[in-house]
Parts: structure tokens; sequence; C-alpha cells
């Protein structure tokens, strides 16, 4: 009796000690399989090139506008790049966005630039307006806007306003840009607007800058246009 008594002590440490031992080959294993599926993961993810900032239609890409990470490989785009070199000069044909991947189909042919868009027989304008955060939300490529020209008389002041263009299609926005100067105070850009006009409107176009203004207003693509020329 006193030799059961004796051993109980032993026995039972020994039985605590293979429990823990079980114990810690279980969570050994399960940290085992998690980070075999980590590592799955890791391995099938690609590296690809992503747009560091918004990349403007027309613009030439350059290095610091480009930025590579890494992707899931089963989502990655089929046209992405895996390395920065071959974009480096390459013009974009549509408006991109940050943490976008740059594919091939969004940029103009190799060597090719921005008169590459602009269709035969057809010229390329870019007219200032007045910043304004409604026209910028709703200026976009491919929309279509009548341009104004803007004339003071100078004898009342009165501010006159002409549509010399209508339904100009818009091939490139570039939105206000806010600058700092040195001693803090923040100036605005104007917005720029580049527009797809017959070579007598772009004539038209150009002289209503130097003597007044331009003004632009949205319109629906599906509206007549009046004979205006």
């Amino acid at each position: 009796m006193m030799t059961w008594k004796k051993y109980f002590p032993l026995g039972f440490a020994v039985l605590f000690a293979i429990l823990a031992s079980v114990s810690v080959y279980q969570f050994l294993n399960d940290r085992g399989g998690a980070s075999g599926i980590s590592h799955a993961n890791i391995a099938t993810a690609l590296p690809i090139v992503i747009a560091k900032a918004p990349v403007g239609v027309g613009e030439k890409i350059k290095e610091h506008d480009l930025e590579i990470v890494s992707w899931p490989e089963k989502s990655a785009p089929q046209d992405s790049f895996k390395s920065l070199r071959p974009l480096i000069g390459r013009t974009a044909k549509v408006n991109m966005a940050a943490n976008e991947p740059i594919v091939e189909s969004k940029l103009l042919p190799d060597g090719e630039n921005f008169s590459f868009l602009i269709p035969l027989g057809m010229r390329a304008v870019t007219v200032s307006v007045k910043q304004s955060e409604a026209l910028a939300q709703i200026l976009e490529r491919g929309g279509l806007v009548d341009v104004l020209a803007l004339v003071t008389f100078q004898n009342t002041g009165i501010v006159s306003a002409k549509v010399i263009v209508p339904k100009a299609r818009v091939i490139a926005v570039h939105k206000p840009t806010v600058e700092t100067g040195r001693r803090g105070e923040q100036t605005t850009s104007n917005m720029e607007v580049t527009l797809i006009v017959t070579p007598k409107e772009a004539e038209w176009i150009i002289a209503a800058m130097s003597q007044g203004g331009i003004d632009l207003v949205v319109r629906n693509s599906q509206e007549p246009t009046a004979n205006l020329r």
C-alpha cells in the first residue's frame, strides 16, 4: 500500500508531461500548416507595375509615376508589366488612377505620341478655363462641350458670350492643381481641356482666347447640333 502511494505522484507527473508534449506538438503542427498556407499565397503572387499617382491621357510615363507591387496571380491582368523599363517614355491612351495596374491596352503603340489620338483632318486645341470643381468632376474624355467666346464691351463693361464651336469632343482633361508659395499662400491653376475640332474651329478658338476668354458648356451627346458655322 505504501508502494502505490509512493509512485502515484511520479506516475501523475509522467502522464502530465505526455499530455503537455502532445499539446505542444499539435500547436506547432497547426502553426506549420498556417505557415505553409502563407508561403503558398506568397508563391502565387506576381510582381506587376502600377501607377503610383494618377496618369492623364496623353501623358508620357516617367519612372517616378510607377511602382512595382506584389499582385495575386489569379487576378493579375494578362497584359500587365513586371518591370519599369518597358514603360518609361510610353504615352497613356486613357486616364489611369493611382494604384491601377499598367496594361498594354491602355498605352499608345510604342513610339507613338499624343498626335496618334487625333483623327485625320482634325486638330487638337487646348483651352484654359477658370477653375471649377463642378466642371472638373463632370468633364471627361469623350464628352461633348460647346465652346463659348467671352467678349467684354469696353464702353459698358458688359460681358457677352457666344457659341463659336458646338459639340466639340473632349480628348483630355488636365484638372486644376493647388500650389503652395514660399509664404504658405495657395494658388489654384486653371483647368486645361484639350478638344478635337476642325482646322477652322481651331482658328476661331485661338482668336477668341487672344481677344477675351473661353468658357465651356457641357452638353448632351444626343442633342442635335444647330448649324452655327
